[in-house]
């Protein structure tokens, strides 16, 4: 009995730590912040300062709902009248933790150039809740700007920045990755795959995909 009475009043204490601004209470944190960003600090200190409130107060319950089995993602293949679809539904609570963590502009600081250490001090804050959800998505998104960035010949290109680095989810597009396959897993390099030219003399690479992050996503890389 007395060991449940102090479990049970362990998950109490747990409950109340995480309500508490988890950038304020990460004294370590917050000086490796002030020696990274020394000309800026100020400001940037008070972006993490409420980006850490919003986490603890606003995000972490709505993660919590959304990983409920209840409110897990679920794939609808069809429509109404039969047409094939296959569109990824999410819960409620999913859009609006994404709107939280895209408003702190993370991935338009990332576009900027030496702002990837930037972004990476607020991606560090939100996965405090855990992935969410939605920061393997911001990374598969982070990759896609950098492609872009560097191939501006690529049609529409400044249009799908635009779209990527957007403050909020519900407007933003995401970006989705083919990367993994059987031989390699994560490690890219190790992938077996055959390539090819075809009748236009450009190489085309071909393989067996089995994994793709952000399925749902608006862009395919």
């Amino acid at each position: 009995m007395e060991d449940s009475l102090s479990a049970r009043d362990a998950f109490i204490h747990w409950e109340m730590e995480i309500q508490k601004n988890v950038y304020m209470q990460d004294n370590d944190y917050r000086h490796s912040i002030q020696f990274n960003f020394a000309n800026d600090y100020p400001r940037i200190d008070k972006e993490l300062m409420d980006f850490g409130e919003a986490i603890s107060t606003q995000l972490e319950p709505l993660v919590r709902e959304n990983n409920l089995a209840m409110n897990l993602p679920r794939l609808e293949s069809y429509n109404s009248i039969g047409e094939r679809i296959d569109k990824v539904v999410h819960h409620p609570t999913y859009v609006k933790a994404g709107n939280i963590i895209y408003q702190s502009r993370l991935l338009e600081k990332m576009s900027q150039p030496g702002g990837l250490l930037e972004c990476l001090s607020f991606l560090f804050l939100s996965s405090q809740t855990g992935e969410a959800g939605h920061n393997c998505p911001i990374a598969c998104s982070a990759g896609m700007i950098r492609v872009l960035q560097k191939n501006p010949e690529i049609p529409n290109q400044a249009f799908y920045l635009e779209k990527l680095i957007s403050p909020s989810f519900e407007t933003n597009y995401t970006g989705a990755q083919f990367l993994t396959e059987i031989q390699g897993g994560s490690d890219v390099g190790l992938n077996a795959v055959m390539a090819k030219q075809d009748e236009k003399n450009t190489w085309r690479i071909y393989g067996e995909k089995w994994f793709c992050s952000n399925a749902g996503a608006d862009l395919i890389f």
